[in-house]
C-alpha cells in the first residue's frame, strides 16, 4: 500500500486504552490511587499485582478495557492528516493477548474501516513511520536515538522523564495536533 501521508505510530495502553483505569476499577480502588511507576508492580501492593496479572492473563482482559475519551478523540483528529500503524507491546502471559487486542482496537476504533495495521512488539524502533506517540519513556528514548521524533503522552507515571536529545517532546492528547503540526509533520500537510 502507497502511502501519501506521513505514517504515525500510536501505542495502545496508556494512550488510547486505560489500563491503568481498568485496573483501578477492577480492583476498587480510588482513581486518585497514585500510579508513578510505568512497572505496575511498583504501584500496587503485592496482593494487588499477583489479583492483576491473573486478569491480564485472560483475552477478555484485553478487550475489555475503558478508553480514553481524550485518546480516540485525538485519533480521529490525526486520521484527518496522517496514517496510523498501531503498534503495542504484547503481555506474553496472555496467549490470546494478541486476539484480544485486535478486537478492542476494531470494536473501540475501527482500524478495519481505516485499514489501520497492527504490529506486536516491544522493540518499537524497528518499525517504520515518522513519529511515535507513546506513554513510556523507554520507548520514546529508543525510538528518538534512531533520530526520529516521538512524543511522550504525559501520564502521572511517566512525570520524571527528560530528553536525550531533544527529539521527544512531552504533551497531552489536545496539545499532540499542534506538536504534530509545529514539529514533525509540518504545516503542509
Amino acid at each position: 500500500m502507497i502511502r501519501s501521508k506521513p505514517l504515525v505510530v500510536l501505542d495502545v495502553d496508556g494512550v488510547v486504552a486505560d489500563l491503568v483505569g481498568t485496573l483501578k476499577g477492577r480492583l476498587q480502588l480510588p482513581e486518585d490511587h497514585p500510579v508513578t511507576e510505568w512497572d505496575l508492580s511498583k504501584s500496587f501492593d503485592k496482593y494487588d499485582y499477583s489479583y492483576i496479572r491473573g486478569m491480564m492473563k485472560q483475552q477478555h482482559f484485553w478487550e475489555t478495557l475503558k478508553a480514553y475519551p481524550e485518546g480516540v478523540a485525538m485519533v480521529h483528529r490525526i486520521r484527518k492528516r496522517a496514517d496510523i500503524l498501531w503498534c503495542s507491546s504484547p503481555f506474553v502471559p496472555c496467549s490470546g493477548w494478541v486476539a484480544g487486542r485486535l478486537n478492542w482496537l476494531r470494536s473501540i476504533l475501527a482500524i478495519r474501516k481505516y485499514k489501520e495495521p497492527f504490529i506486536a512488539t516491544r522493540d518499537k524502533q524497528f518499525v517504520r513511520g515518522r513519529v511515535l506517540i507513546d506513554d513510556k519513556p523507554e520507548n520514546v528514548t529508543n525510538w528518538a536515538l534512531t533520530g526520529r521524533p516521538a512524543i511522550l503522552l504525559d501520564q502521572e507515571w511517566n512525570q520524571d522523564y527528560a530528553s536525550p536529545n531533544g527529539l521527544v517532546v512531552r504533551g497531552s492528547w489536545d496539545e499532540v495536533d499542534e506538536i504534530l503540526t509545529s514539529a514533525f509533520l509540518h504545516a503542509s500537510i
